[in-house]
């Protein structure tokens, strides 16, 4: 049950980090939707 607290911290900690140092949530997203649009480009231009 430790282990699953440290860990649970850590993640908590690593979201704020990420929150904090990047435009947000939003950010991220815009990031995967990009990426993903990029894949399907290439694999339909293929």
């Amino acid at each position: 049950m430790m282990d699953l607290d440290c860990y649970l911290v850590r993640l908590l900690y690593s979201q704020k980090q990420l929150l904090e140092t990047s435009p947000g949530i939003a950010g991220v997203w815009e990031l995967v939707a990009y990426r993903t649009t990029n894949s399907q480009i290439h694999t339909s231009g293929d």
